[in-house]
């Protein structure tokens, strides 16, 4: 039988066909047999290619379609071992296909040395080149790096990526203050570093004699202590920059809060003014009318009588805020807590109010049952009494001095609330954060007129935050005002 030729050609073709027909015929392990013969015979040429790489492919390959797919793996890995030792001659055509069938039986574990793949298609480069000049040389870029090809009639070489590295990390070791880059024909960079700023040498590749062109730069080292000093000297000049600006802004920040300051103080001390001299001017002329003996009916004189002392109530009123509004600046305020019936005690206070009205203010309250809670009483009237004058003085006039004012008390989520609601001007939204500040006055106040001090609501609101509650306010231009009074509710003891 052929199979058993002395002619190797004739038993290596024989084997090949005998493994072909015997897998046709699924008698898988004569087909292996076969192969393995095949794989004995070598570099012996058969169907083009070495029989030892075919038999061992054909072997693979049979292993893999019978199910064994650990032997199979097993013969790719040799196949793979005889592609990377290079143990046929075989060209790259031949090579690529037998790598990519080990690569589908292997997968990641087929790791090819990407290096040595490089070098193989940069020798096939200079082969095909050396049909076009006997001898010569070449900078190539194969897979995204570099090689360099050099060739004559009697060979060629070529060197991969890690050389050129080496001998570029060689040179940069021995120089520190200068550097280099070469620049093959296609314009990428075979070796060095690319440099920053404009080249100090350029050579090209036709006064180089090599297959690069050749630019001199300085150094990563010097261009780094350039920029290091480059950085600093704009650091200082950023940080002055700063600091100028940042005290510029501080004392402009500064002065207007100052004069801002100052602005509220002169308009609290005017307002203050204009509040004592008011009731005093009163009192001196009915006081001068009653001295002259001019007003001889009693009932006038009882009128006259009635209006010195609610001027003079008035004026212990506002001397009294002031010296109260001092203390809780100071921190000197205290509080007598003790027990109170918060519906009585808005009931009084706004009866006490609407006795001392010159005209026919319409007041009214409304309480639900008793509801207790502990309370400064002096302060407290005092808190309330501020918003109901607020109230009454920013109210539309119905008739002449009228003002319709609602006042209630009712338990809110556990608390007790006590609501000052009028129907006046409102405040502007972007005003209602500040309104509760000492000395400020809202923007409708200062338009139509009415006085004030400013310091009613910053007193209300000291005065019940001391009583662990809080004020809401809720208001809309031309619709009024609601201001809410929350404090804790008070639970006597079993």
């Amino acid at each position: 039988m052929l199979s058993r030729s002395q002619s190797h050609a004739l038993r290596a073709g024989a084997l090949l066909r005998m493994g072909r027909v015997l897998r046709k015929l699924k008698k898988f392990s004569q087909a292996s047999s076969a192969y393995a013969s095949l794989i004995a015979l070598g570099n012996e040429p058969v169907a083009g290619a070495p029989a030892a790489l075919v038999g061992r492919h054909a072997l693979a390959s049979l292993k893999d379609e019978a199910g064994d797919k650990e032997g199979a793996r097993q013969q790719a890995r040799l196949l793979r071992e005889d592609l990377v030792t290079g143990a046929w001659t075989i060209d790259r055509a031949t090579y690529e296909f037998h790598r990519s069938s080990v690569q589908d039986w292997l997968g990641v574990e087929a790791l090819f040395n990407v290096e040595e793949e490089i070098l193989a298609a940069a020798i096939e480069q200079a082969w095909k080149r050396r049909s076009e000049a006997i001898k010569g040389s070449a900078s190539l870029w194969l897979e995204g790096r570099p090689v360099v090809l050099a060739w004559d009639r009697n060979g060629a070489v070529a060197a991969g990526p890690k050389w050129l590295a080496a001998r570029c990390q060689e040179w940069r070791t021995r120089q520190q203050q200068v550097d280099f880059s070469v620049i093959d024909a296609g314009g990428h960079l075979a070796c060095g570093s690319p440099g920053g700023g404009q080249p100090w040498a350029i050579r090209a590749a036709s006064e180089t004699k090599l297959p690069w062109a050749v630019r001199v730069h300085g150094s990563q080292f010097a261009q780094n202590q350039w920029d290091t000093r480059r950085r600093l000297l704009l650091a200082g000049l950023a940080l002055m920059v700063l600091v100028t600006l940042g005290g510029g802004y501080a004392t402009q920040r500064a002065a207007r809060r100052e004069f801002a300051v100052a602005r509220l103080k002169s308009d609290f001390v005017a307002a203050v003014s204009h509040e004592f001299r008011s009731p005093l001017t009163a009192m001196r002329h009915m006081v001068e009318l009653l001295e002259e003996g001019t007003v001889f009916s009693e009932e006038k004189r009882r009128r006259y009588y009635s209006v010195l002392g609610k001027e003079t109530d008035r004026l212990h009123r506002l001397v009294e805020s002031l010296l109260n509004f001092g203390r809780m600046e100071a921190g000197q305020q205290h509080y007598q807590l003790s027990p109170q019936d918060a519906g009585e005690l808005v009931y009084q206070t706004v009866r006490d109010f609407q006795g001392g009205l010159r005209g026919a203010g319409s007041l009214t309250v409304e309480t639900s049952g008793v509801l207790m809670v502990r309370a400064d009483a002096e302060a407290l009237r005092c808190a309330l009494w501020n918003l109901l004058d607020n109230a009454v003085k920013y109210s539309p006039f119905v008739a002449p001095l009228e003002a319709k004012v609602e006042v209630s008390v009712q338990r809110q989520h556990g608390k007790v609330g006590i609501i000052v609601k009028d129907h006046g001007a409102g405040i502007a939204p972007a005003e209602q954060k500040e309104i509760f500040g000492k000395f400020v006055r809202g923007s409708g106040a200062q338009a139509s007129g009415v006085k004030g001090t400013g310091i009613g609501l910053a007193m209300v609101e000291h005065i019940i935050r001391a009583h662990g509650g809080e004020i809401r306010l809720q208001s809309e231009l031309g619709l009024g005002s609601v201001f809410t009074i929350l404090l804790p509710a008070y639970e006597e003891p079993v």
